[in-house]
């Protein structure tokens, strides 16, 4: 055959397979515009097609404590409009308030789960450009946390260790923690106290405890657990392992505790990178934002974990998930009503809804950068992606916001501190822009055609005037000491100070372009404000500021003080007069009279004294270079205002209250006794490692003692047996994980060696888990 025939013959078998291809292409290509198509037509209607609106709400019970209010909680869809709302939840997240109002819980109707498609998360938003882990110590002076000098020369105190620990061991066999680990459930309460169990030298049962453990698979949680707690797991089960790992040097922990890392970053896999923090973990609807009713202290409680575990993983996935979340919160820091400060709830989703007139106008795709969601309700809506944290309040103007400094409002100040001597002097806040995704150069999203999921990510890099943490930690504890900072009219007839949570309220005044916010104490405290002082006294040593040490002082003292009164408990919250004389003293007639006249029932005020803008005072007169002022005052008539007819009527013969007569006087309202938590002691421990005075081991040594007598009384049994159990409206129950991990534990430390995890080496979570400051290396 001659070549040219054979080159003819090619020629034509190839056209045939090329046509064949071609038309192959056509077909898959039309096919799946198709698909797109349709999907696109079901986008565009006002609400998802298929959604029965009539079985939308409903009111029944909730199906976890952890979801809150359960009152219109989604609670039943049919199967085919799940299977709907799924295809819809590819391209457009949800946009939820709360996890009781989320369809996610609905999993019952999904009974062909995907166990492959579980094991194996693939992101939705994932971060292209991580924030790379500061590995080098900046220039400047070192910082010095623990007290050179000690009083009593820092001696451990071998009586009172050999007590607490057998107060430790009674009571860690009491929980019988190993033999409750179940195939149901991860074993938390186990986890959260293996670095007691390795600080008090029970070393054959931390490593009992540790073979339990690494036969645990935490890559996923047990099929019976519906929801997950994000901060919780956290804090005991990720904690406890690093801290764990950090004591023993048992690299099998560290394996597990990134297994358990690696799942949480699930949560993290949201629009703005800020978490879930109830995490419906095997649910379908995975495409959400953060939960719009969020804590800010939650959002930040895991920040030093995942610091800690990128330092000894090397990887950067830890680090840039802590980063970009504090990163969103600083860019939002003018977005509440006191400075540097935070309500108890706010917005975590970061989303401004835009009206339907400006989606007419396609605002949403230019000026405003629109996110197409799917509400609670399930209908679709647009959202403005501000890259912030937001308020609640969608007015802006009449809302009210409450701020305290409860544990959880305390994480997210306490974190910065401890960040800054886990990175050894470099700032979680200030961040060069090439360590996070660019405009140009940004986190690809499921469907970025229809979405402009990870612009958010790019407005905190944007951000010209980078805070420090220092300047953040400053101004806020400032802000704390001006307007959260009292002294109550107690028995004790003296100064003592308390931390009261506050109401803030917003007016416009058109006339002098002026946003009144009054400020409303509360005069309440709650005992788990006490830890405060912890924080105080290491940003103190930290950031360079002496005079904490005596506001943490004051603190510290009055709530040793209280606890006498109340013969070693805690009263969980308490409701209190202001100081009105010099020495504090309480004046039982002015109770009476006050109490018959009605004063505590309306404290609504529409006068107000002006305090300060930004430390300067505010004068009188027109604001007249345009832009507005912020003028922040206190209420002249203040006082918790919560009070209900009744509460404080009082038997003037007897001068006890009438509805409650066990109360003292001196109170206007108490919560429920408590005598195991940690707030108190932790503060204790801190101030001795930190300024050397013998004088908090003498409050420490009394406070143990009264907790034991309060432990034998209240729960002594047959022949001066007794068990150790929390105090509870409705009885006793089981000492919560709290009593092994931090209150046992810092009791032991501060009669410990002060050389023995010295303060300048190790960092305390907010769960009272070790992560070493000083080391680094890769141990996996």
């Amino acid at each position: 055959m001659s070549l040219s025939k054979i080159i003819r013959s090619s020629i034509r078998r190839l056209r045939s397979v090329l046509v064949l291809i071609v038309t192959v292409s056509l077909l898959f290509y039309y096919t799946f515009e198709n698909e797109l198509d349709m999907l696109n037509s079901k986008a565009e209607n006002e609400y998802t097609p298929s959604i029965n609106a009539g079985s939308r709400f409903e009111g029944k019970a909730g199906i976890s404590d952890a979801r809150g209010d359960t009152s219109n909680e989604i609670t039943e869809l049919a199967a085919t409009d799940l299977k709907v709302l799924h295809e819809k939840n590819k391209y457009f997240p949800l946009l939820v308030s709360e996890p009781s109002k989320d369809p996610s819980k609905l999993l019952e109707t999904f009974n062909d789960l995907d166990l492959n498609a579980l094991a194996t998360h693939k992101e939705k938003y994932p971060v292209l450009n991580e924030a790379s882990l500061p590995v080098n110590s900046p220039d400047g002076p070192e910082f010095r946390i623990q007290s050179d000098h000690f009083e009593d020369d820092g001696l451990e105190d071998p009586e009172m260790l050999s007590k607490i620990r057998e107060l430790f061991v009674n009571s860690w066999s009491q929980q019988e923690l190993i033999d409750k680990v179940s195939e149901y459930d991860w074993p938390l309460s186990l986890i959260d106290s293996l670095d007691s169990l390795y600080i008090m030298g029970q070393i054959e049962k931390f490593d009992s405890a540790v073979k339990v453990i690494y036969n645990i698979d935490f890559t996923l949680p047990p099929f019976s657990v519906e929801i997950i707690d994000v901060p919780d797991v956290g804090s005991r089960a990720l904690g406890g392992l690093l801290s764990a790992y950090e004591l023993s040097m048992n690299t099998e922990l560290l394996e597990k505790a990134t297994e358990v890392a690696d799942f949480l970053l699930r949560a993290f896999d949201t629009p703005n990178r800020v978490p879930v923090l109830q995490y419906f973990w095997k649910s379908k609807l995975n495409n959400k934002f953060p939960y719009k009713n969020s804590d800010v202290g939650r959002l930040t409680s895991m920040t030093l974990e995942f610091i800690r575990l990128s330092q000894l993983t090397r990887k950067n996935k830890y680090y840039d998930a802590a980063q970009r979340v504090y990163r969103t919160i600083m860019s939002s820091l003018d977005e509440f009503d006191l400075s540097h400060l935070f309500p108890v709830q706010l917005d975590a989703s970061g989303c401004s809804l835009i009206s339907s007139d400006k989606v007419q106008l396609g605002k949403h795709l230019t000026d405003l950068n629109g996110m197409k969601s799917i509400d609670e309700n399930l209908q679709l809506i647009h959202c403005q992606q501000t890259g912030k944290l937001v308020s609640l309040n969608d007015d802006g103007i009449r809302s009210e916001q409450l701020f305290n400094m409860d544990a959880s409002s305390q994480s997210t100040f306490s974190n910065l501190v401890k960040s800054y001597q886990l990175l050894k002097g470099n700032d979680i806040l200030q961040v060069t822009d090439d360590q996070h995704s660019t405009k140009g150069d940004r986190a690809s999203s499921v469907d970025d055609k229809s979405t402009k999921s990870q612009d958010i990510l790019t407005k905190a890099a944007d951000v010209q005037d980078l805070h420090s943490s220092k300047q953040v930690f400053v101004k806020a504890m400032d802000s704390v000491r001006g307007f959260m900072a009292f002294c109550p009219s107690t028995p004790l007839n003296e100064n003592i100070t308390m931390i009261s949570s506050l109401r803030t309220k917003r007016r416009a005044s058109p006339a002098t372009n002026e946003l009144h916010i009054e400020v409303t104490r509360h005069y309440d405290m709650k005992f788990e404000r006490c830890s405060l002082a912890s924080t105080l006294v290491l940003g103190s040593r930290v950031f360079g500021r002496p005079d904490y040490i005596n506001f943490a002082s004051n603190l510290t003292s009055g709530c040793f003080q209280l606890m006498e009164l109340f013969g070693g408990l805690q009263p969980s919250e308490l409701y209190m007069d202001p100081c009105e004389n010099s020495d504090c003293s309480f004046d039982s007639q002015l109770k009476i009279q006050r109490a018959n006249d009605g004063f505590y029932y309306n404290l609504e005020s529409s006068r107000s004294e002006v305090v300060h803008q930004d430390d300067i005072a505010i004068t009188n007169g027109k604001n007249t270079n345009g832009a507005r002022q912020t003028v922040v005052a206190f209420a002249v008539k203040e006082g918790p205002a919560i009070y209900e007819v009744g509460d404080l009527e009082v038997e003037v013969q007897s001068k006890q209250w009438k509805h409650d007569p066990q109360r003292p006087l001196w109170l206007n309202k108490m919560g429920p006794m408590r005598l195991l938590a940690p707030s108190a002691i932790e503060s204790v421990l801190y101030l001795y490692r930190m300024t050397g005075d013998s004088k908090w081991r003498t409050m420490g040594r009394e406070m143990f003692r009264t907790t034991v007598d309060n432990l034998q009384n209240l729960n002594g049994g047959a022949k001066g047996v007794w068990k150790v159990s929390e105090l509870h409206d409705n009885g006793r129950s089981l000492a919560s994980s709290v009593w092994l991990s931090q209150t046992l534990k810092y009791f032991y430390l501060l009669f410990s060696d002060s050389s023995y995890l010295p303060f300048d080496e190790y960092v305390f979570t907010a769960g009272g888990h070790l992560l070493s400051s000083t080391g680094g290396e890769n141990h996996l």
